[in-house]
């Protein structure tokens, strides 16, 4: 038994998988990659996951609701921190400067046409 917690111990201090998700560790780990307007960042995974609660959030962990418009499926991270890793690689790809709302508007981030109005009214 003592061998089995060693392993778990030792998988757990070099691995990503053993943070739980909460929000003061998606606000480290947003700080940690320098993303930026982390504020909207961190609004946008509260309103994508129910505020950590959805089945992306758990079972994919998919923060952002990102969407592989090939495969037709909610893209599957191996942790949480990976989709908040992939959301600062397609932050670099694609926002180029200005406001960060009408950014995510003028891309069509998401479909609900009050999807800003919303983030914007959540209180942290």
């Amino acid at each position: 038994m003592k061998n089995l917690i060693f392993v778990i111990a030792l998988f757990c201090s070099q691995s990503t998988f053993c943070i739980k998700l909460n929000l003061n560790n998606v606000i480290e780990q947003i700080k940690k990659h320098k993303i930026l307007h982390a504020d909207i960042v961190l609004k946008q995974a509260i309103l994508e996951t129910g505020w950590f609660t959805s089945y992306n959030a758990r079972e994919r962990n998919n923060l952002f609701g990102f969407w592989n418009s090939a495969s037709k499926k909610y893209m599957t991270f191996e942790s949480w921190q990976d989709s908040i890793k992939y959301y600062q690689m397609w932050q670099k790809k694609h926002y180029k400067g200005g406001d960060y709302y009408e950014f995510l508007e003028d891309i069509g981030y998401a479909t609900d046409p009050k999807y800003t109005w919303k983030l914007q009214r959540i209180n942290i």
